[in-house]
């Protein structure tokens, strides 16, 4: 419980952290050997928003369905279940 308890804090952290980012203006993205195409959305101020509004409801989803797998110990249900 500790471990998704912190992974949401963390979560909320780098939200609020890419939301800052968002709010000061980023520089246009340069374009790079790898990344010869960089989305539209990483040019203005609303992308970058929109990033960051859809970012903690997918990562904290993530941490949840990481924890629910774990807790119910699924390897343990399986093998009761086959081998019994």
């Amino acid at each position: 419980m500790a471990g998704l308890l912190s992974t949401i804090g963390l979560i909320v952290i780098s939200t609020i952290a890419i939301s800052l980012y968002a709010t000061s203006n980023p520089p246009m993205p340069a374009v790079s050997v790898t990344a010869s195409r960089v989305p539209d959305s990483f040019k203005s101020p609303e992308g970058w928003n929109e990033y960051g509004s859809g970012f903690p409801i997918c990562g904290i989803g993530g941490a949840l369905l990481a924890y629910a797998l774990l807790a119910l110990d699924l390897t343990k249900f399986i093998s009761n279940y086959l081998f019994q």
